[in-house]
C-alpha cells in the first residue's frame, strides 16, 4: 500500500531540534500519525535552512529541483511518497523541505527507519562501507554479483594570493563517485572502473576477456559493466 505524506501538514512544538521530542503530526490519506511515537518515519530531526550565502559554488545535493517527490520504503516495507525531497550527498542522507527559501525548514530522515528510496529513477539502498551504513545507488539487481555507485563530495579550495592574503575566487563543491561490487550479501569491495578492474575483481577472467572483446566493449560506461556482470552471473 502506498502512503502519501504531505510535509506541508507537519507542525511541531519546540525549536528546530530532535523531532522525537515534538508533537508533530503527518497526514497520511486523511489520517494523522504522531511523530513522537507512532510510525516508522517518526525518527529524524528538523534543521533550519541557512539563509547565509557561503563563499562556495556548487551544491551538496543530487538534484537542483527540490520539487522532486521521493518514493521510499520503511523498515516494514511500507511505501511512502515524500514531496519536496532531495539527497544530500555530502552528508549521505535523505531530506525533505517545507516553506520558501527564506523560511524553509528541512526534515532529515533517520537511516534506521528507511530501507530504500527512489529519486529521479535512481534507486538508493543501504549498504555497509567501511563499517558504516551508507546510501548507495543500486545499478544492478541480480542473483549473484551486483554493482553499486557511491556518491561523495569534495571541496576544492580556491587559490590563495599571498600578496593580498585573500582567496582568488570561491571554493568549489565537486561531486564524485566510487563503484563497489557486492559478491557476498552486504559485503562491498571497491571496483576500479576499468576493463582491468572488472577482470581482476571477478573469477573466470578468460571468459570475461572473450566476452568483452567479442562484444566490442570499451568498459567506459556503467551500462557496459552492468552487461558484463549480467553475463558473469550466468556462467
Amino acid at each position: 500500500m502506498l502512503y502519501k505524506i504531505n510535509l506541508l501538514t507537519i507542525f511541531f512544538i519546540s525549536t528546530f531540534s530532535i523531532a522525537q521530542n515534538t508533537d508533530a503530526e503527518i497526514v497520511i490519506e486523511g489520517n494523522t500519525m504522531n511523530m513522537s511515537g507512532k510510525g516508522n518515519l517518526s525518527n529524524g530531526f528538523w534543521v533550519k535552512s541557512s539563509s547565509i550565502k557561503k563563499e562556495v559554488v556548487g551544491t551538496d545535493y543530487m538534484v537542483e529541483n527540490w520539487a522532486e517527490t521521493v518514493e521510499l520504503h520503511d523498515v516494514k516495507n511500507k511505501s511512502y511518497k515524500i514531496p519536496n525531497s532531495n539527497f544530500n550527498i555530502t552528508h549521505n542522507r535523505l531530506e525533505s523541505k517545507i516553506g520558501d527559501d527564506k523560511k524553509a525548514k528541512t526534515f532529515i530522515f533517520d537511516k534506521k527507519n528507511v530501507n530504500d528510496f527512489v529519486l529521479q529513477n535512481h534507486l538508493f539502498v543501504k549498504k555497509q562501507i567501511d563499517k558504516k551504513i551508507t546510501y548507495v545507488e543500486s545499478l544492478s539487481n541480480e542473483v549473484g554479483v551486483n554493482l553499486y555507485k557511491y556518491y561523495f563530495s569534495e571541496v576544492i579550495e580556491a587559490a590563495f594570493n599571498t600578496m593580498t592574503q585573500k582567496k582568488m575566487g570561491k571554493d568549489k563543491i565537486v561531486i564524485k563517485t566510487k563503484y563497489y561490487l557486492e559478491k557476498q550479501e552486504n559485503v562491498l569491495t571497491e571496483l576500479k572502473f576499468s576493463k582491468s578492474g572488472i577482470i581482476k575483481s571477478l573469477s573466470n577472467s578468460t571468459e570475461l576477456k572473450k566476452y568483452i572483446k567479442s562484444n566490442h566493449l570499451k568498459m567506459k560506461e556503467e551500462k557496459e559493466f552492468i552487461d558484463v556482470l549480467h553475463y558473469y552471473n550466468t556462467i
